[in-house]
């Protein structure tokens, strides 16, 4: 791996630029290969910096991977190519049209250390398939995993520097978003950090993509299967220790099978084995950080001392080692609890019953987040009149926490979610900034032209007024004024294009 400024990988963007997208999809089939020939080396990376078990690694981080590089060798030639546009102005028609999409520059990729391989190995793919050039920005909690990403890069023959790595701190992420060569920025952290990255892009501006993480809710309705319903939110709250901005923190059930569900949702959690993520037989390694598991930690000590009962786990696990905590399972929380406001991010879950719809949906929408939430229901009626209701990015039926790996899917949140899209066409059109492309074929001087004339204001307010009027025996008698004008109006237009876009105005 070849060490470059930031200002050398400006350079090879530029250059890298003017290859057309069929030769960008060809390098990304061998970055795709590539991938596959050190699957191993990649996720025996991911669970030495990180801690999540190897099945998880791969299926987690590997597999979505390998999704989104194939959508985009199929999809990106098609999406990011120029494309006509039909004429709407009446005015405009000896006018031709053409969308085209350009890179921004250089990308920054600020990514976190919950899924270090997965998360810049995306936006890297996304961006560069744009014609950009990326500086990652990793975690110093892991930084291994960016190393792998551009090895990765330059064994498949992307150009050397096209995508490089600056390790650091806080004080690196700060140097690289304020320099001049980086054009756009692409965040996911916490909402403390997201505010940083956009007051600082806001100074340039830059464009600011942001991931913010979430506070997911589940709800349960009566008629689910609820033996299902508890396994996939069980793994759907605890995987990857709860260290998911898309795990689920919140699970609200229908009064009426709450305490059926309650006991299968309980007997799940408690079948998940902690221990060594080396181990294959272990489900769940320890939390990443001491600044996370002092969190968790926090989270339900408060909780519980506010009169919220551990109904599975809700202890640490120092006989294990570093970091261990228990899969827990919470009922009766407070609602103003930061066990129900804020980020955990480990291997909780809350649990409490609702009545209706309206309580459940504004319990859901409660919290200050808005990224993803799932259904449990057979009804897709109950779904669609759900999820209008919710103020999430993503609304998942009898599924949670898959989205992401879905490559033709749109990623992204409200409220405090983050801003902006990630994956399928909206992650493609979020690399790029769109060029319009006016042609004029004719050779008419156009009507605006200096000198205004008297003529030429008479029949432009006749037109207009004969546009908006709406009863027809106004537009009849503005049409007796503007009429005999049309030969006038052809000394400028093309009348046989012009009229039929006039009319469909009326």
């Amino acid at each position: 791996m070849n060490f470059v400024t930031i200002e050398q990988a400006s350079r090879v963007q530029c250059s890298f630029a003017k290859l057309d997208l069929r030769e960008r999809a060809r390098l990304l089939r061998r970055l795709r290969r590539a991938i596959v020939a050190r699957r191993d080396e990649i996720v025996r990376t991911i669970t030495e910096e990180q801690g999540k078990p190897r099945f998880e690694a791969l299926v987690m981080e590997l597999f979505p991977v390998l999704d989104m590089a194939s959508y985009l060798i199929e999809q990106a030639p098609k999406v990011l190519k120029a494309r006509s546009a039909d004429r709407h102005q009446p005015f405009l028609q000896t006018h031709s049209g053409c969308f085209a999409p350009r890179p921004y520059g250089l990308w920054a990729v600020i990514s976190p250390w919950n899924y270090p391989f997965s998360i810049p190995m995306i936006s890297a793919m996304t961006f560069v398939m744009g014609g950009n050039g990326v500086v990652l920005k990793p975690s110093p909690v892991t930084p291994r995993c960016a190393d792998l990403i551009v090895q990765l890069f330059e064994e498949a023959g992307f150009p050397d520097g096209l995508v490089s790595v600056l390790h650091g701190g806080v004080e690196a992420a700060q140097a690289l978003i304020d320099d001049e060569h980086i054009a756009a920025v692409c965040f996911t952290g916490s909402v403390e950090g997201g505010r940083s990255v956009m007051a600082q892009c806001a100074k340039a501006p830059k464009k600011a993509l942001l991931e913010l993480g979430g506070k997911d809710a589940a709800i349960v309705l009566a008629d689910a299967d609820l033996e299902r319903a508890a396994k996939g939110i069980a793994w759907a709250s605890m995987a990857n220790a709860g260290q998911t901005c898309a795990s689920i923190e919140r699970c609200l059930v229908e009064r009426q099978v709450y305490d059926r569900f309650v006991d299968l949702l309980a007997r799940e959690i408690e079948q998940i084995r902690l221990g060594d993520p080396f181990d294959e037989s272990t489900d769940m390694g320890p939390l990443t950080t001491q600044a996370q598991f002092d969190i968790v930690r926090s989270h339900v000590k408060q909780a519980v001392s506010q009169g919220a009962k551990a109904l599975v786990g809700g202890q640490a696990r120092p006989d294990l080692g570093e970091r261990y905590f228990e899969p827990t399972l919470i009922a009766d929380a407070p609602l103003d609890c930061d066990l129900m406001q804020k980020e955990t991010f480990g291997p909780v879950v809350s649990v409490r019953p609702f009545d209706d719809l309206t309580e459940a949906t504004e319990i859901a929408n409660g919290a200050p987040f808005g990224l993803t939430a799932s259904i449990w229901t057979k009804s897709q009626k109950a779904v669609l009149e759900i999820a209008s209701r919710l103020e999430t990015g993503v609304v998942s039926m009898n599924t949670h926490m898959t989205t992401y790996g879905e490559a033709n899917s749109a990623w992204g949140g409200f409220k405090r979610s983050g801003i902006g899209r990630t994956h399928g066409y909206s992650g493609l059109m979020e690399g790029v900034q769109m060029q319009y492309i006016d042609i004029d074929e004719g050779g008419k001087p156009e009507i605006w032209w200096y000198p205004y004339s008297e003529r030429a204001k008479t029949v432009v307010d006749d037109l207009f007024m004969f546009l908006s009027e709406s009863s027809w025996p106004q537009r009849i008698a503005v049409s007796r004024r503007f009429l005999p004008q049309l030969g006038f109006l052809s000394r400028f237009f093309p009348l046989h294009r012009m009229m039929p876009k006039l009319l469909k105005y009326l």
